[in-house]
């Protein structure tokens, strides 16, 4: 007969059992026969299952920082699994395929261990973070030469850009001759993970911006007024330009350029020098100055004359009234000494010339041989509207008439029993020209005239 114990209290009693074990174990097995003889035990330790293993790998073993890098344990007949990353974040994991993050440029390591009840294994994974790319560079100075030496870190290209248009590319060593001026070098490097440039100013010779100054032929005058304007420019002028806002021309390039102003104004001429090394920028004033220009109202009250001066951009006056009196005051007022026409001139002046501007003046009264009303009807001459005034001794009813010089009728107002009129008379929708006026008090009829300018 045969006995099989094999150790977790499973007993079988064929010749070749087989057994399917719960969980991986170690364990002894023992076989017990028996025959007419007697007995014999065998017993053997036997190890259930498999150790655990570990093959890590990671997407990517190195690069720029941050680095992100993806880990993968590919572990077999593990129970736990644990990472350790001592300069990643995070610096550990239990995770099967952890992503950490390295950002200090250098070697790294990510250490898995997996276990099980059979044991443990342990391997690391190498990642590498490279290191940034610096420019930058030694010069000495001999004469108009400069020479330089890279002292870049991490490069993996090199362009030297001298600052004339001359460049020279991936020498550490560079030997440079310049001409008289201001210059910027730069060295610009390339490396794995970034580009970089350092730069440095260089002056050699003279730097001076030109000089500019303008002669000009006026600097007032009146439309249209004609300005020559003439640059004087220092030897290092490489260019220079003229510009006359609301000049004609408006811009030049011309040494000397005449510039017309046709409008009433104050205006600027511009000269702007240039070279390398800067510019120069003068200017000139021109004022334009306005005509003068002759304007004037009247109004006339009995023989009393009113002046009411439009003119504009006058500097002075002069008034002739036509009857040999004369005034240089702005708005003068003048007493006629009888009825009459008269012929009004005002002449304004000012830098510019001369202007002046007549008006004809036609003066009647309205005269009652009886005294027994007083009437005027001023302005006149007047633009259609007038004024009446009348005053009588005694009051009683008033007409008026007013006709035209062919003797139609233009207008007609009556008033009752009244000893004072002033009222407004309008007659503008008629032309200009003389009319005759009439009033009728008592059954007289007094009469005069008057123009409408």
């Amino acid at each position: 007969s045969y006995l099989w114990d094999f150790g977790d209290d499973t007993i079988l009693s064929s010749n070749n059992p087989g057994h399917l074990y719960g969980s991986d174990t170690v364990t002894t097995i023992q076989l017990i026969t028996t025959n007419n003889c007697g007995q014999d035990t065998m017993s053997i330790q036997v190890t259930i299952g498999s150790a655990p293993s570990v093959d890590p790998i990671a997407n990517i073993s190195s690069g720029c920082g941050p680095l992100s890098v993806n880990f993968q344990a590919n572990a077999q007949n593990a129970q736990n699994i644990n990472w350790s990353f001592p300069t990643g974040s995070p610096s550990s994991s239990t995770d099967a395929n952890p992503t950490i993050v390295f950002t200090t440029p250098g070697n790294h390591s990510g250490t898995v261990t997996v276990t099980n009840s059979l044991g443990e294994a342990t391997k690391n994974v190498e990642i590498v973070v490279l290191p940034e790319t610096v420019a930058d560079f030694n010069f000495s100075i001999n004469d108009h030469t400069v020479n330089f030496s890279s002292t870049s870190q991490n490069a993996t290209t090199l362009l030297w850009v001298f600052g004339d248009n001359t460049t020279a590319q991936n020498v550490n060593n560079a030997a440079h001759t310049y001409g008289d001026g201001e210059y910027t070098a730069m060295l610009i490097v390339n490396g794995a993970c970034n580009s970089d440039t350092s730069y440095q100013n260089f002056i050699f010779g003279s730097t001076v911006p030109p000089e500019a100054e303008i002669q000009a032929s006026g600097e007032q005058g009146c439309p249209p007024y004609e300005v020559t304007y003439t640059a004087q420019l220092t030897n290092n002028t490489d260019s220079f330009s003229w510009s006359f806002p609301n000049g004609n021309p408006v811009t030049s390039t011309d040494t000397t350029v005449i510039v017309t102003y046709d409008a009433v104004g104050d205006f600027v001429g511009t000269l702007v020098a240039t070279n390398e090394f800067g510019s120069d920028t003068k200017t000139h004033n021109v004022k334009v100055l306005p005509y003068a220009k002759a304007d004037f109202n009247i109004s006339v009250v009995g023989l009393e004359l009113t002046t009411t001066n439009l003119s504009t951009d006058a500097d002075s006056y002069s008034w002739d009234f036509g009857d040999g009196a004369t005034s240089n005051e702005e708005n003068p007022v003048h007493q006629y000494a009888a009825n009459g026409n008269y012929d009004i001139l005002l002449k304004v002046s000012n830098f510019c010339g001369d202007n002046e501007k007549s008006k004809n003046l036609f003066i009647v009264d309205i005269e009652d041989p009886l005294g027994e009303v007083n009437i005027q009807l001023f302005p006149n001459p007047n633009n259609g509207i007038f004024t009446l005034d009348v005053k009588t001794i005694i009051a009683d009813d008033l007409d008026i008439v007013v006709f035209d010089i062919l003797g139609r009728k233009v207008i007609e107002k009556h008033w009752s029993k009244t000893q004072s009129i002033n009222e407004e008379i309008n007659i503008e929708n008629q032309p200009a020209g003389n009319y005759i006026f009439q009033l009728q008090f008592q059954g007289r009829i007094l009469t005069g005239k008057f123009i409408k300018m």
